[in-house]
């Protein structure tokens, strides 16, 4: 059967077209500034926001500490002092209807000050805000919203903020993730002071373990990736800063090796093969986008 296009379908479609038009005029649509791109995360929150909602997001970084060259195609990376930097990031704040920092928090007043009716929001990443809540509440009072990437930091935080989960860069894994059979047999360790643990993991186990100094040796994060697919298992145990609190939550390498089909062994012992749900970057998009439009969102506090 041929089906014909009637004049009055025509016309519907023509209608349609002129309000998709209109909308795009009146700006019907949230544009987003992430402000530092603390692990890559600003920048892989701002390309899966563009591909799942009608946003127009762009994440802004410094050269001099984009060391993994973590960015994506919406990151701009500023080869500039700190203080020009700073001040570029703050002129170009002023197209944006919400400012999404990343870190930085101690900068809040200066923008909530100039910009009194753009919403910000604060993203905590670690060791900053791990048990700091109160010392931090100077800084952190000037969002409208605090966000946090693993559920762990939520202990002691106030009622206005939310886990977002880490979520990969989903394409890079695919284009480097090798079949299970060109792995070799050995377990891969990055040292963040918890090297102790993770020998003891892999003999429980019977793993032989290679373990990679990532701050004394920061490659391009494609090359990490790299290495780390030849590997039949990644053990992802890291200490604090302190080198003695145990991080109690799956970090991004660990996120990444399960995204790429490698069973990992996490702070617990416990051996993993699935890639958490809740990190899928659409659903951690849909979450993001809800405090984005002020809808009611739950506290969600782990991984089950």
């Amino acid at each position: 059967m041929t089906y014909e296009i009637s004049n009055e379908d025509h016309q519907q479609d023509l209608i349609f077209e002129d309000l998709i038009s209109e909308a795009v005029q009146k700006k019907d649509f949230l544009r987003i500034l992430h402000i530092w791109n603390l692990a890559g995360v600003g920048g892989r929150l701002a390309r899966y926001l563009d591909r799942y909602f009608n946003t127009e997001s762009l994440c802004v970084h410094r050269k001099a500490l984009d060391l993994f060259q973590l960015g994506t195609e919406k990151t701009e990376i500023w080869d500039t002092r700190a203080s020009k930097w700073l001040i570029k990031a703050f002129l170009r704040a002023k197209d944006y209807d919400i400012l999404h920092f990343h870190g930085l928090d101690r900068y809040l007043w200066i923008f909530r000050k100039a910009y009194p009716k753009k919403k910000i929001i604060i993203h905590y990443h670690g060791t900053e805000i791990r048990d700091r809540w109160e010392y931090r509440r100077r800084y952190w009072k000037n969002a409208d919203v605090i966000c946090v990437s693993t559920p762990d930091l939520l202990q002691g935080a106030p009622e206005n903020a939310f886990w977002i989960p880490n979520t990969v860069d989903e394409e890079l894994c695919n284009d480097l993730q090798v079949p299970q059979y060109m792995r070799n047999r050995k377990a891969f360790h990055v040292d963040r002071y918890a090297v102790d643990i993770a020998e003891k993991f892999a003999k429980n186990y019977s793993l032989e373990m290679d373990v990679l100094v990532r701050d004394d040796n920061p490659w391009p994060h494609n090359e990490f990736l790299r290495t780390m697919a030849k590997y039949s298992c990644v053990i992802d145990v890291k200490r604090d800063y302190d080198r003695k609190t145990i991080l109690e939550a799956m970090s991004l390498t660990g996120l990444e090796a399960l995204f790429m089909n490698i069973p990992v062994i996490n702070w617990q012992g416990e051996w993993v093969e699935s890639y958490p749900p809740y990190h899928e970057s659409h659903w951690v998009a849909n979450r993001l986008y809800d405090i984005y439009s002020d809808k009611q969102v739950e506290r969600v506090t782990d991984d089950n």
